[in-house]
């Protein structure tokens, strides 16, 4: 559900993919007013529509995109889905093979590029160039996180294929409690499926800092 529809402005875009203006669309998403039961975008929505439903999704309690097949197909890209899929199977094997040891498996906090939900997420600007798109959010953490008082640049890339906008990939940027460099959300799956290793003696090690 959307609070408020109401022109923000044009805020300059990072330093990624160049992509020529073409349209500007700014609205808010607070996570108390979203609905019990999210709807899937139509297949003519446009990206930053695209991106609301999907944060709909990722913010609604008990709304797993994990469990939905229907619904990861419709918000993300081949590629994307692909690598999500991929890290949820090999992380859940690991997870069912040394059930003592916590293995970070993607959820909807993953797609949210955050351990901890953001409080409010505003969506600033979309740009469309041809069948690429960027959209760029303000994650922002209220007193109730782990992150208080944080605000994140979000850009989320879709592209135009099987006749509509899906996600791409994702970039989140510096933030005072979040990551130190530009991530990538392709980066970010891949280091959570080689985040242990097993050793000879069947053992797991941990191969990085999550």
């Amino acid at each position: 559900m959307i609070d408020k529809v109401r022109p923000l402005g044009v805020s300059a875009m990072r330093a990624i993919p160049a992509l020529l203006l073409a349209a500007t669309v700014a609205f808010c998403v607070s996570s108390p007013v979203l609905p019990a039961t999210p709807s899937l975008p139509a297949a003519g929505a446009s990206p930053a529509d695209v991106v609301r439903a999907l944060v709909e999704f990722l913010l609604t309690p008990g709304v797993e995109l994990s469990k939905l097949p229907g619904a990861q197909e419709r918000f993300l890209a081949p590629t994307l889905l692909n690598e999500f899929r991929d890290t949820r199977r090999v992380t859940e094997g690991m997870a069912a093979a040394h059930p003592t040891v916590r293995i970070d498996v993607p959820d909807n906090n993953t797609l949210l590029m955050s351990w901890d939900a953001p409080s409010t997420i505003e969506i600033v600007e979309a740009r469309i160039d041809g069948s690429k798109a960027l959209v760029e959010a303000n994650h922002r953490w209220g007193s109730e996180t782990n992150y208080p008082g944080t605000a994140q640049t979000t850009v989320y890339e879709l592209l135009f294929v099987q006749g509509a906008w899906k996600l791409n990939e994702i970039y989140a940027y510096p933030s005072e409690y979040g990551y130190k460099n530009i991530t990538r959300m392709t980066d970010r799956l891949k280091s959570l499926r080689s985040q242990w290793v097993e050793t000879p003696n069947t053992s797991l090690e941990r191969t990085r800092e999550r």
